[in-house]
Protein backbone atom coordinates (compact mmCIF):
# COMPACT_ATOMS: atom_id res chain seq x y z
CA UNK A 1 0.00 0.00 0.00
CA UNK A 2 1.27 3.42 -0.91
CA UNK A 3 1.40 6.32 1.31
CA UNK A 4 -0.30 9.07 1.08
CA UNK A 5 1.21 12.45 0.28
CA UNK A 6 0.12 15.18 1.87
CA UNK A 7 0.81 18.23 -0.09
CA UNK A 8 1.21 21.33 2.27
CA UNK A 9 -2.27 23.99 1.93
CA UNK A 10 0.04 26.74 0.74
CA UNK A 11 1.13 24.57 -2.38
CA UNK A 12 -2.13 23.71 -3.25
CA UNK A 13 -3.02 26.85 -3.26
CA UNK A 14 -0.05 27.71 -5.51
CA UNK A 15 -0.95 25.18 -8.03
CA UNK A 16 -4.52 26.27 -8.28
CA UNK A 17 -3.30 29.64 -9.16
CA UNK A 18 -0.66 28.57 -11.75
CA UNK A 19 -3.33 26.20 -13.58
CA UNK A 20 -5.57 29.38 -13.20
CA UNK A 21 -3.51 31.86 -15.09
CA UNK A 22 -2.09 28.96 -17.44
CA UNK A 23 -5.92 28.78 -18.34
CA UNK A 24 -6.65 32.29 -18.55
CA UNK A 25 -3.16 32.37 -20.81
CA UNK A 26 -5.02 29.94 -23.13
CA UNK A 27 -8.11 31.55 -23.69
CA UNK A 28 -6.38 35.41 -24.41
CA UNK A 29 -4.03 34.00 -26.99
CA UNK A 30 -4.98 34.77 -30.15
CA UNK A 31 -6.44 32.32 -32.66
CA UNK A 32 -5.53 31.33 -35.75
CA UNK A 33 -6.66 33.42 -38.78
CA UNK A 34 -9.51 31.63 -40.71
CA UNK A 35 -10.26 34.31 -43.25
CA UNK A 36 -7.53 34.46 -45.90
CA UNK A 37 -6.18 37.88 -47.09
CA UNK A 38 -8.58 38.95 -50.18
CA UNK A 39 -6.20 38.78 -53.88
CA UNK A 40 -7.95 42.17 -54.72
CA UNK A 41 -6.26 43.82 -51.90
CA UNK A 42 -2.54 42.28 -52.87
CA UNK A 43 -2.06 45.33 -55.62
CA UNK A 44 -3.00 48.91 -56.12
CA UNK A 45 -6.25 49.78 -57.90
CA UNK A 46 -5.75 52.77 -60.44
CA UNK A 47 -8.74 54.64 -61.52
CA UNK A 48 -8.60 56.66 -64.93
CA UNK A 49 -9.59 60.19 -64.78
CA UNK A 50 -12.80 60.94 -66.31
CA UNK A 51 -15.19 64.03 -67.37
CA UNK A 52 -17.98 63.89 -64.65
CA UNK A 53 -20.41 65.89 -65.89
CA UNK A 54 -23.23 64.08 -63.98
CA UNK A 55 -25.05 66.02 -61.16
CA UNK A 56 -22.25 65.53 -58.55
CA UNK A 57 -19.21 64.99 -57.60
CA UNK A 58 -17.43 67.16 -60.13
CA UNK A 59 -13.74 66.88 -61.20
CA UNK A 60 -12.53 68.64 -57.92
CA UNK A 61 -10.05 71.15 -58.53
CA UNK A 62 -5.99 70.23 -58.96
CA UNK A 63 -5.35 72.59 -56.37
CA UNK A 64 -8.05 70.90 -53.95
CA UNK A 65 -6.71 67.63 -54.85
CA UNK A 66 -3.26 68.40 -54.01
CA UNK A 67 -4.42 70.42 -50.53
CA UNK A 68 -5.86 66.42 -49.27
CA UNK A 69 -1.93 65.69 -48.74
CA UNK A 70 -1.31 68.27 -46.63
CA UNK A 71 0.05 67.25 -42.97
CA UNK A 72 -2.18 65.71 -40.41
CA UNK A 73 -2.37 68.01 -37.04
CA UNK A 74 -4.53 68.10 -34.01
CA UNK A 75 -8.22 68.76 -34.21
CA UNK A 76 -7.42 71.73 -31.87
CA UNK A 77 -4.27 72.72 -32.95
CA UNK A 78 -4.34 76.64 -33.45
CA UNK A 79 -3.01 76.35 -37.26
CA UNK A 80 -5.89 73.83 -37.66
CA UNK A 81 -8.32 76.39 -36.01
CA UNK A 82 -6.85 78.76 -38.53
CA UNK A 83 -8.11 77.32 -41.66
CA UNK A 84 -11.47 76.26 -40.00
CA UNK A 85 -11.71 80.43 -39.60
CA UNK A 86 -10.36 80.83 -43.13
CA UNK A 87 -13.07 78.32 -44.11
CA UNK A 88 -15.80 79.84 -42.31
CA UNK A 89 -15.20 83.37 -43.62
CA UNK A 90 -14.99 81.64 -47.26
CA UNK A 91 -18.19 80.20 -46.56
CA UNK A 92 -20.01 83.14 -45.57
CA UNK A 93 -18.91 85.41 -48.73
CA UNK A 94 -20.11 82.10 -51.10
CA UNK A 95 -23.96 82.10 -48.96
CA UNK A 96 -23.74 86.38 -49.22
CA UNK A 97 -24.20 86.20 -45.11
CA UNK A 98 -22.55 88.15 -41.75
CA UNK A 99 -24.25 85.30 -40.24
CA UNK A 100 -21.53 84.24 -37.34
CA UNK A 101 -23.37 80.97 -37.21
CA UNK A 102 -21.78 79.87 -40.59
CA UNK A 103 -20.11 76.37 -40.16
CA UNK A 104 -19.57 72.81 -42.05
CA UNK A 105 -21.17 69.84 -41.18
CA UNK A 106 -18.70 66.69 -41.45
CA UNK A 107 -21.14 64.16 -43.83
CA UNK A 108 -22.61 64.60 -47.68
CA UNK A 109 -25.53 66.90 -48.00
CA UNK A 110 -27.50 64.56 -46.70
CA UNK A 111 -26.05 65.16 -43.11
CA UNK A 112 -26.49 68.93 -43.06
CA UNK A 113 -30.16 68.57 -44.64
CA UNK A 114 -31.12 66.13 -41.91
CA UNK A 115 -28.70 68.21 -39.34
CA UNK A 116 -31.35 71.53 -40.21
CA UNK A 117 -34.06 69.25 -39.53
CA UNK A 118 -33.09 67.67 -36.42
CA UNK A 119 -32.28 70.94 -34.30
CA UNK A 120 -34.70 73.94 -35.94
CA UNK A 121 -37.63 71.38 -35.07
CA UNK A 122 -38.53 69.46 -32.03
CA UNK A 123 -41.23 66.03 -31.93
CA UNK A 124 -44.81 66.71 -33.46
CA UNK A 125 -44.01 69.92 -35.04
CA UNK A 126 -44.92 70.97 -38.00
CA UNK A 127 -43.24 71.13 -41.26
CA UNK A 128 -44.34 72.72 -44.54
CA UNK A 129 -42.31 70.95 -47.67
CA UNK A 130 -42.59 72.33 -51.17
CA UNK A 131 -41.91 69.17 -53.17
CA UNK A 132 -41.08 69.08 -56.84
CA UNK A 133 -38.59 66.39 -56.64
CA UNK A 134 -36.12 64.20 -55.04
CA UNK A 135 -35.49 66.21 -51.91
CA UNK A 136 -38.45 67.78 -50.93
CA UNK A 137 -39.40 63.90 -51.23
CA UNK A 138 -36.08 63.26 -48.55
CA UNK A 139 -36.74 66.72 -46.44
CA UNK A 140 -40.27 64.67 -46.33
CA UNK A 141 -39.22 61.61 -45.23
CA UNK A 142 -36.61 62.91 -42.66
CA UNK A 143 -39.34 64.78 -40.93
CA UNK A 144 -41.55 61.44 -40.47
CA UNK A 145 -38.54 59.42 -39.59
CA UNK A 146 -38.26 62.48 -36.53
CA UNK A 147 -42.20 62.60 -35.59
CA UNK A 148 -42.95 65.53 -37.21
CA UNK A 149 -46.05 66.69 -38.41
CA UNK A 150 -45.33 66.90 -42.33
CA UNK A 151 -47.46 68.60 -44.83
CA UNK A 152 -46.53 68.45 -48.72
CA UNK A 153 -47.52 70.89 -51.24
CA UNK A 154 -46.71 69.06 -54.50
CA UNK A 155 -45.43 69.95 -58.12
CA UNK A 156 -44.74 67.37 -60.66
CA UNK A 157 -41.22 67.49 -61.90
CA UNK A 158 -39.34 70.14 -63.76
CA UNK A 159 -41.96 72.91 -62.68
CA UNK A 160 -41.47 75.80 -59.73
CA UNK A 161 -43.43 76.62 -56.96
CA UNK A 162 -45.66 80.55 -57.55
CA UNK A 163 -44.49 82.47 -54.76
CA UNK A 164 -48.93 82.98 -54.18
CA UNK A 165 -48.74 78.87 -53.71
CA UNK A 166 -46.15 79.22 -50.84
CA UNK A 167 -48.10 81.90 -49.31
CA UNK A 168 -51.53 79.92 -48.94
CA UNK A 169 -49.89 77.23 -48.13
CA UNK A 170 -48.17 78.80 -44.94
CA UNK A 171 -51.14 80.01 -44.03
CA UNK A 172 -53.02 76.84 -44.19
CA UNK A 173 -50.67 74.61 -42.63
CA UNK A 174 -48.84 77.38 -40.29
CA UNK A 175 -45.10 75.42 -39.78
CA UNK A 176 -42.52 76.20 -37.71
CA UNK A 177 -40.25 75.40 -40.57
CA UNK A 178 -40.88 76.12 -44.51
CA UNK A 179 -38.72 73.64 -46.41
CA UNK A 180 -37.69 74.58 -50.15
CA UNK A 181 -35.04 73.34 -52.17
CA UNK A 182 -33.64 76.15 -54.42
CA UNK A 183 -31.77 73.85 -57.03
CA UNK A 184 -33.65 70.66 -57.46
CA UNK A 185 -30.98 68.08 -58.89
CA UNK A 186 -33.31 65.51 -59.75
CA UNK A 187 -34.98 67.46 -62.36
CA UNK A 188 -33.03 70.84 -63.15
CA UNK A 189 -35.71 73.17 -61.79
CA UNK A 190 -34.70 76.42 -59.79
CA UNK A 191 -36.71 77.70 -57.56
CA UNK A 192 -37.07 81.45 -57.15
CA UNK A 193 -36.53 82.29 -53.41
CA UNK A 194 -38.27 86.06 -53.51
CA UNK A 195 -40.57 87.14 -50.48
CA UNK A 196 -40.14 83.70 -48.83
CA UNK A 197 -38.11 85.12 -45.80
CA UNK A 198 -40.14 88.47 -45.39
CA UNK A 199 -43.19 85.83 -45.52
CA UNK A 200 -41.65 83.28 -42.93
CA UNK A 201 -41.11 86.31 -40.94
CA UNK A 202 -44.28 87.58 -40.64
CA UNK A 203 -45.67 83.53 -40.01
CA UNK A 204 -43.06 83.18 -37.00
CA UNK A 205 -41.51 80.27 -39.33
CA UNK A 206 -38.01 79.38 -40.27
CA UNK A 207 -37.03 79.92 -43.59
CA UNK A 208 -34.88 76.57 -44.45
CA UNK A 209 -33.21 76.48 -48.14
CA UNK A 210 -31.60 73.46 -49.80
CA UNK A 211 -28.62 74.63 -51.89
CA UNK A 212 -26.59 72.21 -52.49
CA UNK A 213 -27.21 72.14 -56.35
CA UNK A 214 -27.45 76.22 -56.20
CA UNK A 215 -24.35 77.22 -54.02
CA UNK A 216 -21.99 79.61 -56.52
CA UNK A 217 -23.98 79.25 -59.55
CA UNK A 218 -26.65 81.30 -59.29
CA UNK A 219 -27.67 84.34 -57.24
CA UNK A 220 -28.85 83.79 -53.83
CA UNK A 221 -27.97 86.34 -51.23
CA UNK A 222 -28.87 84.36 -47.88
CA UNK A 223 -28.97 87.78 -46.12
CA UNK A 224 -31.09 89.57 -48.50
CA UNK A 225 -33.28 87.07 -48.73
CA UNK A 226 -34.05 86.71 -45.68
CA UNK A 227 -33.18 82.86 -45.45
CA UNK A 228 -33.11 81.55 -41.75
CA UNK A 229 -31.29 78.36 -42.52
CA UNK A 230 -29.44 77.14 -45.58
CA UNK A 231 -26.63 74.38 -46.48
CA UNK A 232 -24.86 73.16 -49.49
CA UNK A 233 -22.06 70.12 -50.02
CA UNK A 234 -18.32 70.28 -51.35
CA UNK A 235 -18.74 68.05 -54.60
CA UNK A 236 -20.90 70.65 -56.02
CA UNK A 237 -19.50 74.37 -57.25
CA UNK A 238 -16.82 74.18 -54.71
CA UNK A 239 -15.25 71.43 -57.01
CA UNK A 240 -13.61 69.34 -54.10
CA UNK A 241 -14.62 65.34 -52.51
CA UNK A 242 -17.61 64.84 -51.42
CA UNK A 243 -17.85 64.56 -47.48
CA UNK A 244 -17.96 68.11 -46.27
CA UNK A 245 -21.43 70.30 -45.94
CA UNK A 246 -21.56 74.41 -45.44
CA UNK A 247 -24.34 75.72 -43.87
CA UNK A 248 -25.39 78.89 -42.18
CA UNK A 249 -27.98 80.04 -39.91
CA UNK A 250 -29.46 82.99 -39.07
CA UNK A 251 -29.68 84.67 -35.58
CA UNK A 252 -33.43 83.59 -35.35
CA UNK A 253 -32.80 80.13 -36.42
CA UNK A 254 -30.05 79.88 -33.37
CA UNK A 255 -32.53 81.69 -31.23
CA UNK A 256 -35.11 78.93 -31.82
CA UNK A 257 -32.42 76.15 -31.11
CA UNK A 258 -31.36 77.49 -27.96
CA UNK A 259 -34.72 77.40 -26.60
CA UNK A 260 -35.60 74.06 -27.34
CA UNK A 261 -37.82 72.10 -24.45
CA UNK A 262 -35.33 69.16 -25.74
CA UNK A 263 -31.96 68.23 -26.90
CA UNK A 264 -31.40 67.82 -30.42
CA UNK A 265 -32.04 63.62 -31.32
CA UNK A 266 -28.54 63.30 -33.11
CA UNK A 267 -25.28 64.19 -30.39
CA UNK A 268 -23.41 64.69 -34.27
CA UNK A 269 -25.35 66.64 -35.53
CA UNK A 270 -26.01 68.87 -32.98
CA UNK A 271 -25.00 72.20 -34.54
CA UNK A 272 -25.12 74.30 -31.26
CA UNK A 273 -21.96 71.88 -30.40
CA UNK A 274 -20.45 72.17 -33.35
CA UNK A 275 -20.61 75.41 -33.67
CA UNK A 276 -18.65 75.64 -30.48
CA UNK A 277 -15.85 73.94 -32.39
CA UNK A 278 -16.40 76.12 -35.74
CA UNK A 279 -15.66 79.08 -33.10
CA UNK A 280 -19.03 80.48 -33.92
CA UNK A 281 -19.62 81.49 -29.89
CA UNK A 282 -17.47 84.07 -27.88
CA UNK A 283 -15.74 81.00 -25.59
CA UNK A 284 -13.51 78.56 -26.17
CA UNK A 285 -13.55 75.62 -28.74
CA UNK A 286 -14.27 72.27 -27.18
CA UNK A 287 -14.10 68.88 -29.16
CA UNK A 288 -16.71 67.57 -30.09
CA UNK A 289 -15.42 65.14 -33.00
CA UNK A 290 -12.56 64.76 -34.72
CA UNK A 291 -12.43 66.44 -38.21
CA UNK A 292 -12.22 65.04 -41.55
CA UNK A 293 -8.86 67.66 -41.90
CA UNK A 294 -8.18 66.87 -45.32
CA UNK A 295 -11.73 67.45 -46.63
CA UNK A 296 -11.24 71.05 -44.92
CA UNK A 297 -7.96 72.00 -46.60
CA UNK A 298 -9.27 71.31 -50.07
CA UNK A 299 -12.45 73.15 -49.07
CA UNK A 300 -10.31 76.49 -47.85
CA UNK A 301 -8.11 75.98 -51.65
CA UNK A 302 -11.55 76.06 -53.66
CA UNK A 303 -12.71 79.53 -51.59
CA UNK A 304 -9.30 80.60 -52.22
CA UNK A 305 -9.86 80.40 -55.70
CA UNK A 306 -13.51 81.51 -55.15
CA UNK A 307 -12.12 84.60 -53.79
CA UNK A 308 -9.89 85.15 -56.39
CA UNK A 309 -12.19 84.56 -59.24
CA UNK A 310 -14.80 86.68 -57.50
CA UNK A 311 -18.50 85.42 -56.81
CA UNK A 312 -20.13 87.72 -59.53
CA UNK A 313 -17.73 85.89 -62.21
CA UNK A 314 -18.40 82.63 -60.82
CA UNK A 315 -22.13 83.23 -61.26
CA UNK A 316 -21.97 84.74 -64.73
CA UNK A 317 -19.80 81.56 -65.99
CA UNK A 318 -22.26 79.49 -65.15
CA UNK A 319 -25.06 81.13 -66.57
CA UNK A 320 -23.32 82.25 -69.44
CA UNK A 321 -22.42 78.26 -70.31
CA UNK A 322 -25.62 76.89 -69.02
CA UNK A 323 -27.58 79.32 -71.91
CA UNK A 324 -24.97 77.89 -74.43
CA UNK A 325 -25.36 74.82 -73.25
CA UNK A 326 -29.32 74.53 -73.76
CA UNK A 327 -28.92 75.97 -76.93
CA UNK A 328 -26.59 73.59 -78.41
CA UNK A 329 -28.73 70.97 -77.05
CA UNK A 330 -31.82 72.46 -78.98
CA UNK A 331 -30.10 72.13 -82.37
CA UNK A 332 -28.97 68.30 -81.78
CA UNK A 333 -32.40 67.54 -81.00
CA UNK A 334 -32.86 67.56 -77.30
CA UNK A 335 -36.00 69.34 -75.34
CA UNK A 336 -35.20 70.66 -72.09
CA UNK A 337 -37.59 69.03 -69.15
CA UNK A 338 -37.71 72.90 -67.79
CA UNK A 339 -39.13 74.54 -70.41
CA UNK A 340 -38.87 77.73 -68.93
CA UNK A 341 -35.39 79.57 -69.34
CA UNK A 342 -35.73 81.30 -66.15
CA UNK A 343 -36.04 78.46 -63.95
CA UNK A 344 -33.44 76.59 -65.15
CA UNK A 345 -30.51 75.78 -63.08
CA UNK A 346 -27.68 77.12 -64.39
CA UNK A 347 -25.23 73.75 -62.51
CA UNK A 348 -27.42 71.36 -63.83
CA UNK A 349 -29.73 70.99 -66.90
CA UNK A 350 -32.09 68.08 -67.19
CA UNK A 351 -32.75 66.94 -70.76
CA UNK A 352 -35.90 64.28 -72.43
CA UNK A 353 -35.22 61.00 -73.51
CA UNK A 354 -35.22 60.86 -77.52
CA UNK A 355 -38.11 58.57 -77.97
CA UNK A 356 -36.95 54.94 -78.93
CA UNK A 357 -33.43 55.34 -77.47
CA UNK A 358 -32.29 53.18 -74.51
CA UNK A 359 -31.49 56.01 -72.25
CA UNK A 360 -28.47 53.42 -69.93
CA UNK A 361 -26.84 52.08 -73.18
CA UNK A 362 -27.14 55.72 -74.14
CA UNK A 363 -25.42 56.76 -70.90
CA UNK A 364 -23.23 53.92 -71.34
CA UNK A 365 -22.03 54.82 -74.88
CA UNK A 366 -20.92 58.31 -73.85
CA UNK A 367 -18.60 56.18 -71.27
CA UNK A 368 -16.99 54.50 -73.01
CA UNK A 369 -16.48 55.91 -76.13
CA UNK A 370 -16.01 59.16 -74.45
CA UNK A 371 -14.58 58.86 -71.50
CA UNK A 372 -18.19 61.04 -70.53
CA UNK A 373 -20.08 60.35 -67.40
CA UNK A 374 -23.50 61.65 -67.12
CA UNK A 375 -26.64 60.46 -65.19
CA UNK A 376 -30.03 59.26 -65.44
CA UNK A 377 -33.03 60.77 -64.08
CA UNK A 378 -33.58 60.19 -59.81
CA UNK A 379 -37.05 59.76 -58.28
CA UNK A 380 -39.75 59.95 -60.86
CA UNK A 381 -37.57 60.99 -63.70
CA UNK A 382 -35.69 57.26 -63.76
CA UNK A 383 -35.71 56.51 -67.35
CA UNK A 384 -37.13 59.81 -68.25
CA UNK A 385 -34.06 62.62 -68.17
CA UNK A 386 -30.59 62.55 -68.26
CA UNK A 387 -28.80 65.05 -66.23
CA UNK A 388 -26.10 66.97 -67.25
CA UNK A 389 -23.88 69.03 -64.85
CA UNK A 390 -21.19 71.45 -65.63
CA UNK A 391 -20.70 72.81 -62.43
CA UNK A 392 -17.46 74.51 -60.54
CA UNK A 393 -14.50 73.88 -62.45
CA UNK A 394 -16.15 72.07 -64.77
CA UNK A 395 -18.21 74.92 -66.27
CA UNK A 396 -16.07 76.22 -69.26
CA UNK A 397 -16.99 76.68 -73.15
CA UNK A 398 -14.93 73.94 -73.76
CA UNK A 399 -16.69 71.23 -71.58
CA UNK A 400 -19.71 72.43 -72.69
CA UNK A 401 -18.81 71.87 -76.30
CA UNK A 402 -17.28 69.02 -75.78
CA UNK A 403 -20.47 67.36 -73.90
CA UNK A 404 -22.52 68.64 -77.32
CA UNK A 405 -20.10 66.55 -79.82
CA UNK A 406 -20.13 63.40 -77.92
CA UNK A 407 -24.37 63.64 -77.06
CA UNK A 408 -24.21 63.90 -81.16
CA UNK A 409 -22.20 61.45 -81.38
CA UNK A 410 -23.63 58.86 -78.96
CA UNK A 411 -27.52 59.70 -80.54
CA UNK A 412 -26.20 59.14 -84.48
CA UNK A 413 -24.54 55.51 -83.65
Amino acid sequence: MKPTIAFPKCLLNYRRQTALKITRCLRTQPRPVHVMPPRTLLQPRELRERYLFGPGPTNPLPSAQKALTMPMTGYLHPDFTQIMDDVKAGLQYMFQTRNRFTMAVTGSGHAAMEASLVNLLEHNEKLLVMENGMWGERAAEMGLRMGLRVNKICRPPGEVFSFEEIRQAVRMYEPRVLFVCHGESSTGALQPLDGLGELCSQHDCLLLVDMVMSLGATTAPVDILGIDCAYSASQKVLSCPAGLSPITLSDRAMKRIFQRKTSPSSFYLDLALIGNYWGCFDEPRKYHHTACMPLVYAVRESLRNAVQEGLDNIIQRHESNARYLCAGLKKIGFRMLVSDEDVRLPSLTGINVLPGQDWKQFIQRLFTEHNIEIAGGLGATVGKIYRIGLMGQNSTKENVTRILRALKAARDM
